[in-house]
């Protein structure tokens, strides 16, 4: 069997390892199942980046966690949301700076493809949000409730009631009272033991620390890097493009009437509101266009989104995979209870993403790495 290691990069609501919790374990064990399938023994390792530092800092960390976790076969990098953006950063022939170009160059010459998973590649809307005082205490917040959501199932119904209120005065929130999002902290926090508080905290910290991803992300910000950072000849790039359900009377009715269904669907509908405010419509290479069109029987207006990135900020490079879900479905945040370990959806979209798409996704990730392991070179 061939030998390769795969790197999964989470984007700056996701993280690797955090007290035992791990964001990438369902997309571990499906790629890893599928990779086997197609003649790969893959060690895949999921990267513990800075979870809002800028890409350039977050690129020199993925390429730290490369070089120290490479066997010297092929080299393979999935990244989810900005994940997507930073593999782009390392592997391009761009400058990195405060990184030596030929121990970079000595390195990446043998990754054979980045795959980005609903990646923000021409920005998005959300990130105008978040780059606000309130904003950052909101994604500070944020960042802890998929923690929580992972490790005991679902938030109290009291504070997902009570975020989604704040996200629903997205006119206001610049002069919101932040020691309401503050009282949400403490209490969730309350809930873990001394020992995962104190690595929650430290995860929670580099948030506090450097929040300049938040800006790169803007989508005029995202132009001017797009302009700089090429695609290198010899890897070959392929995407998942997503669109969640726009919110309504329709998703209302799908997700339920239970009290949490409904908060969590406020969450939602707050959300995809950020996301698809302020984009513009993009030109995209006809192979992008006829892939969406077909899956979804229309091209994309600037307002689909996965419910944080705009759906046409997601393709670069070859499409691997078109469909209807949301920004954390990608990565086994539905619902399927019977499932070991369970999948659990803190953010219910209505999606009807189940574990039927996902293992349809990721089945074709893993042929994607396989033939790109394969092939030659010369596939920018």
């Amino acid at each position: 069997m061939r030998k390769a290691d795969i790197f999964l990069v989470p984007g700056f609501f996701g993280f690797a390892n955090v007290g035992g919790i791990t964001y990438f374990h369902h997309v571990r064990e499906c790629l890893e199942r599928h990779l086997n399938q197609e003649g790969i023994q893959a060690n895949i390792h999921a990267v513990a980046t800075l979870p809002t530092s800028s890409i350039e800092r977050r690129a020199a960390k993925l390429l730290e966690a490369v070089q120290a976790n490479d066997s010297g076969g092929e080299l393979h990098i999935v990244g989810h949301s900005t994940g997507g953006v930073d593999a782009r950063l390392l592997v391009s022939p761009a400058d990195l700076p405060g990184v030596d170009l030929d121990a970079r160059e000595s390195t990446l010459e043998r990754v054979k493809s980045v795959v980005s998973v609903c990646s923000p590649h021409r920005g998005t809307p959300m990130a105008n949000f978040f780059d606000s005082v309130s904003g950052h205490h909101l994604l500070y917040l944020m960042s802890l409730t998929t923690i929580y959501t992972m490790q005991f199932g679902k938030l109290p119904l009291g504070a997902l009631i009570a975020l989604g209120g704040i996200l629903t005065k997205l006119d206001d929130v610049v002069g919101f009272d932040n020691t309401i999002i503050d009282q949400i902290y403490d209490g969730l926090l309350d809930d873990f033991d001394a020992e995962k508080q104190a690595k929650i905290r430290g995860f929670l910290k580099l948030i506090l620390d450097d929040r300049t991803l938040i800006s790169d992300l803007r989508p005029e910000n995202m132009a001017a890097f797009n302009d700089r950072v090429l695609n290198r000849f010899e890897t070959r790039y392929g995407c998942v493009i997503m669109a969640a359900p726009k919110p309504g009377l329709s998703s209302l009715r799908h997700v339920g009437w239970h009290p949490y269904a409904l908060a969590t669907h406020a969450l939602y509908t707050a959300m995809y509101t950020l996301a698809s405010r302020g984009f513009d419509d993009v030109r995209l290479p006809e192979d992008h266009d006829y892939a969406m069109e077909a899956a979804y029987g229309t091209r994309p207006t600037p307002r689909f989104t996965d419910g944080v990135v705009p759906t046409l900020s997601h393709p670069w490079g070859e499409v691997i995979y078109v469909g209807q879900g949301d920004h954390l479905d990608v990565c086994g945040h539905f619902d399927a209870v019977e499932h070991h370990p369970p999948h659990i959806d803190w953010l219910k979209s209505s999606s009807e993403f189940t574990r039927v798409e996902f293992e349809d996704l990721w089945t074709r990730v893993a042929a994607f790495i396989a033939d790109s392991g394969r092939a030659g070179t010369g596939f920018a």
